[in-house]
C-alpha cells in the first residue's frame, strides 16, 4: 500500500524545490547522526571487557605463559582490605553523655516522697506547674499496690533512710557509667586479642576524653539490679514486697547515662580506612605473570585483568564499534533511498524506523547488562533481544521486504554493540525473517499472536543444534542441559516480548506518522460513525457508496491495485452530502426534492454540489479517518466540470461573461490509479442509473464512453494509469455493472413489472440533477 497519500503542489515544488532538497538533505543527515550516537551509546557500558581472559580462570590451569610487555602496578585487594578491616576495628567507639538524667531523676524522687509523705495536694493545684517529673512521680504512685504504697509511705517518714535511698541512686547516676543495651556494651568489651578497648567519651560541654578500658561502664540492667539489691537489703524488710519494691524504684529511677554516637563512629571508622593507602604489587617488564598449565592464583589473574585494561583502550574500542555502526546505518539509509524512494523522501516514517532500530538495540544493551550481572549462570540471554518486533512493526507499517531488510539491520547493530556469537545472531535474525513472513498475510490484528510459535519453536530446534555442536557426545549433551531450559524460557519471552512490543507501538505510530495499515482499513470498513450517519440521514447515498465500492473493488483488483484501499475510500468518498442531502439526486424522492435546484441559480446549485468535497474532508477530519482515506474525498470528482449548471447558466448569461473554470470542481485530479478508479467507478455508477442499459455490449460501450470523457478532460494526467489498465477496468465495470443491473423476471401476479425487458416503462420527467449523472454524477 502506498501510505505517502499527500501531493505537492507543482508550482510550490517548482519554486521551492532547492530549498527543500536542502532540507531533506539536513533533515537526513539529523536522522543519521541521532540514530548514529543513540546506538553508539548503547554500548558505552561500565562492565568489564575482558576478552583476552575469556580462556582464563582462577583455580584453573592457564591455557598459555602470560609475560609482562612492560613494568605496571596493580592493587592487591585482599591485603588492601584486611589492612582497612584492622584499622576500622581499632578505632575508639565515640560514646556521648546524656544530659538531664541525674536531674530528672531526682526531681521526680523528690515528688514521690512528698506524695509518700501526704504532702502532694499542692503539686496538681495548678495544672500549668505540673512538671513531667511529677507527672511521672504520680504514675509510678499510682503504679504500686496498697502494701507498696504503705511500705514506701513509712519509709518516706524516716528521713535517714529517704536520704540514704536518695543517695544510693545519686551515686549510680552519677558516678557510673551506663548504657541502654548489652549490644552496646559489648563494643568495649575486650577480646582474646586485646585486653583492653578505648574509647572516647563526648562530654555535655562538648569536650572529648579518651578512656583506656570500658571495663567498668555497666548496663542499665545490671546498674538496676545492684540498685535494686542494696535498697532492698539496707532499708527495707527481707520480704517479697519490700524487694518489688526496690526493684520498681530501680527501674523507674536508674536511666542510662551514656549513649553511642553512631554518625561520629562511623565517620571515625571511613576515615581510619581511608587513611591506608591501597597495596600495590609491581610487575617488572618480562616477568612471567603464569605459565603455562600452572594453576591461576587470585592475584595472578588481578594482574592479568590490570595488564588487559591497560591493553585494550576504550576509547579505541568504542571509536572502532561506532566506525561499523556508520557503516551498517549507511547501508540502510542508501537501501531506503534505492529501493524505498517514497518512505526515504519522508523524514517522520525513515526518523521512526530508525528510532525502532534503536530501541531494539537498548534493548539488548540491557540484555547484555543482565548477562554481565548473572555472569553466564542462565544463558544465553541473548536469546531475549526481541528483533523479530521490529520486523513485524515495519512489516505492517510498510512493507513484508522493508521487514526483513530491518531484521538483519537490528541483528546487525546488536551483533556489533555486544559481539555476541554467530550462533546467537544467526537464530535471532532467522526468527525475526520467520516472524516477517507470517505476519505478511495476516488481516487481523488478533493473527499476530500466530508469531509466537514462528519465534519459539524454529528457534528451539536452532538452540538445541547448537548446543548439540558444542557438546556433541551424549554424555556431554545430556550431562549439561541447563542452557538448553533457559534457552526455551528466553525465547518464550522473546516471542511474547515481540508481539506485545508491537501490538503497544503500532497503533501509536499509525496515529503518529499517518500511515494507513489493513487493520486500520478493515475496521472503518465494518464499522464507523460516520457510515451510520450516512445511512440515516442520506440513504440514497449511501447505498450508492455501496455500489461504486463493488465497482472500484473489482477493478482494482483486476489491474493489482490496492483493492481494500479503494473499497473503503468508496464508502467515504461522499460523506459531505450529508449536509444538503435533498439537492443531490439520489436522496430526492419526493417531487418537492427535485424542485431544490429549481428555485436557486445555477452558481447557488453548482456552489452547493461543489462543497460537498470540502464538507467531507472536514468531517473525515474531525472524525479522524486515516490520512490515506483524505485524498479520495478531495479528488475522486478532480476538476470535472458540472456541465448542466455550466449550460443553464451560459443561457441565463447574454454577456458571455460564464467561464467553464467558475462550474469545474477545486481538485485536485487524482494522483494515484486508486482514485482514478474511485473516479470513474463513481461517474458509472452515478450515470447507470439515468440509463436503461439492455445487454453485454451496450453497457461496455457505456462505459468506455465514460472512461474516455474522463481521459479527453485529462482527469488522468497527474497519475500513473496506461491505457493497457484502462482496457482491463473497461472489462472489470462491465461485468460488474452487468450484475449489478440484472433484471428479475415479474411475476405474472404484477402486469406493471417487466417481463425481460420488453414492458412498456412509465414515462420519466427530466430534472435538473438527473440530467447531471448523464454527465457523470455529482
Amino acid at each position: 500500500m502506498n501510505n505517502k497519500i499527500a501531493s505537492p503542489d507543482p508550482e510550490l515544488a517548482k519554486s521551492g524545490g532547492r530549498s527543500a532538497s536542502l532540507h531533506g538533505t539536513l533533515g537526513h543527515a539529523l536522522v543519521f547522526f541521532t540514530a548514529w550516537i543513540l546506538i553508539t551509546l548503547a554500548g558505552i557500558t561500565p562492565r568489564p571487557h575482558l576478552d583476552s581472559l575469556d580462556d582464563v580462570q582462577v583455580g584453573e590451569p592457564s591455557p598459555r605463559t602470560v609475560t609482562a610487555p612492560f613494568t605496571f602496578k596493580f592493587v592487591d585487594q585482599k591485603e588492601t582490605e584486611r589492612l582497612r578491616s584492622d584499622a576500622e576495628k581499632t578505632v575508639p567507639r565515640t560514646f556521648e553523655r546524656v544530659g538531664g538524667v541525674v536531674e530528672g531523676a531526682m526531681e521526680k524522687w523528690d515528688a514521690l516522697v512528698e506524695i509518700a509523705q501526704g504532702r502532694s495536694n499542692g503539686l496538681w493545684a495548678n495544672e500549668n506547674e505540673v512538671t513531667e517529673a511529677s507527672q511521672s512521680a504520680k504514675q509510678f504512685w499510682v503504679g504500686l499496690n496498697k502494701e507498696q504504697q504503705n511500705l514506701l509511705s513509712d519509709m518516706a517518714k524516716d528521713p535517714v533512710k529517704t536520704e540514704a535511698v536518695e543517695n544510693r541512686m545519686l551515686h549510680t547516676l552519677v558516678d557510673e557509667d551506663i548504657l541502654l543495651s548489652q549490644d552496646e556494651l559489648r563494643l568495649l568489651q575486650p577480646t582474646a586479642s586485646t585486653q583492653a578497648v578505648p574509647w572516647k567519651l563526648k562530654k555535655l560541654d562538648g569536650t572529648m576524653e579518651y578512656n583506656q578500658s570500658g571495663a567498668a561502664v555497666l548496663s542499665v540492667t545490671t546498674a538496676q539490679r545492684l540498685v535494686s539489691r542494696d535498697v532492698a537489703d539496707l532499708h527495707f524488710q527481707n520480704t517479697p514486697v519490700a524487694e518489688k519494691l526496690a526493684d520498681d524504684l530501680a527501674h523507674a529511677f536508674i536511666r542510662p547515662t551514656l549513649r553511642l554516637d553512631q554518625y561520629k563512629s562511623q565517620l571515625d571508622r571511613q576515615a581510619a580506612k581511608a587513611e591506608i593507602p591501597s597495596v600495590s604489587i609491581t610487575v617488572k617488564q618480562n616477568q612471567n605473570i603464569v605459565r603455562k598449565g600452572e594453576e591461576v592464583l587470585q592475584d595472578e589473574y588481578a594482574a592479568l585483568v590490570e595488564l588487559s585494561t591497560k591493553k585494550q583502550s576504550r576509547a579505541g574500542e568504542i571509536t572502532a564499534r561506532a566506525m561499523l555502526l556508520a557503516v551498517v546505518l549507511g547501508l540502510f539509509f542508501a537501501f531506503l533511498k534505492r529501493f524505498e524512494p517514497d518512505l526515504y523522501q519522508d523524514l517522520p516514517r525513515t526518523t521512526a524506523l530508525f528510532g525502532m532500530a534503536a530501541l531494539i538495540v537498548w534493548v539488548g544493551f540491557l540484555v547484555s547488562w543482565a548477562s554481565d550481572l548473572n555472569e553466564g549462570v542462565v544463558t544465553p540471554v541473548e536469546y531475549l533481544v526481541p528483533v523479530a518486533a521490529i520486523g513485524i512493526l515495519v512489516t505492517f507499517l510498510e512493507n513484508s521486504r522493508l521487514g526483513i531488510f530491518s531484521v538483519i539491520l537490528a541483528t546487525l547493530l546488536v551483533g556489533i554493540q555486544f559481539q555476541w556469537e554467530f550462533s546467537s545472531l544467526l537464530l535471532l535474525g532467522v526468527t525475526g525473517v520467520l516472524a516477517v513472513t507470517h505476519v505478511s498475510g495476516v488481516d487481523r490484528r488478533s493473527q499476530i499472536y500466530l508469531a509466537c510459535p514462528w519465534i519459539f519453536g524454529p528457534g528451539l530446534l536452532m538452540a538445541i543444534a547448537n548446543h548439540l555442536l558444542e557438546n556433541p557426545s551424549y554424555a556431554a549433551f545430556t550431562g549439561n542441559l541447563s542452557p538448553l531450559l533457559w534457552s526455551a524460557i528466553w525465547l518464550f519471552i522473546n516471542g511474547v516480548l515481540s508481539v506485545w512490543i508491537a501490538f503497544l507501538l503500532l497503533p501509536l505510530l499509525e496515529d503518529m506518522l499517518g500511515v494507513t495499515t489493513e487493520f486500520k482499513l478493515r475496521e472503518i470498513s465494518i464499522y464507523h460513525p460516520l457510515l451510520r450517519q450516512l445511512e440515516e440521514k442520506a440513504p440514497g447515498t449511501y447505498y450508492h457508496s455501496l455500489n461504486v465500492s463493488a465497482l472500484a473493488e473489482s477493478a482494482a483488483a483486476a489491474i493489482g491495485a490496492n483493492q481494500l484501499l479503494v473499497k473503503v475510500a468508496a464508502y467515504y468518498h461522499d460523506i459531505g452530502k450529508m449536509e444538503k442531502p435533498s439537492y443531490f439526486a439520489e436522496n430526492q424522492f419526493t417531487e418537492e426534492d427535485k424542485k431544490k435546484h429549481s428555485k436557486i441559480s445555477p452558481q447557488m446549485s453548482c456552489l452547493i454540489i461543489r462543497n460537498h468535497v470540502k464538507l467531507g474532508l472536514e468531517m473525515a477530519r474531525e472524525y479522524k479517518l486515516p490520512e490515506a482515506i483524505l485524498p479520495f474525498i478531495a479528488e475522486h470528482h478532480g476538476t470535472t466540470l458540472l456541465s448542466y449548471f455550466y449550460d443553464e447558466a451560459r443561457k441565463e448569461d447574454p454577456h458571455g461573461t460564464i467561464t467553464q473554470e467558475d462550474f469545474r470542481y477545486p481538485g485536485p485530479k487524482p494522483q494515484t490509479i486508486e482514485s482514478a478508479i474511485l473516479m470513474i467507478a463513481d461517474s458509472i455508477e452515478a450515470a447507470s442509473r439515468s440509463m436503461n442499459l439492455v445487454g453485454e455490449n451496450q453497457i461496455r460501450l457505456f462505459v468506455k464512453r465514460m472512461i474516455n470523457d474522463k481521459t479527453i478532460d485529462g482527469q488522468f494526467d497527474e497519475c500513473n494509469l496506461t491505457f493497457k489498465e484502462l482496457g482491463i477496468m473497461t472489462e472489470s465495470f462491465t461485468r460488474t455493472l452487468k450484475t449489478m443491473m440484472h433484471r428479475r423476471i415479474a411475476y405474472p401476479s404484477n402486469p406493471d413489472i417487466e417481463t425481460g425487458g420488453g414492458g412498456k416503462k412509465p414515462e420519466q420527467q427530466p430534472n435538473k440533477v438527473q440530467s447531471l449523472f448523464g454527465r457523470g454524477g455529482v
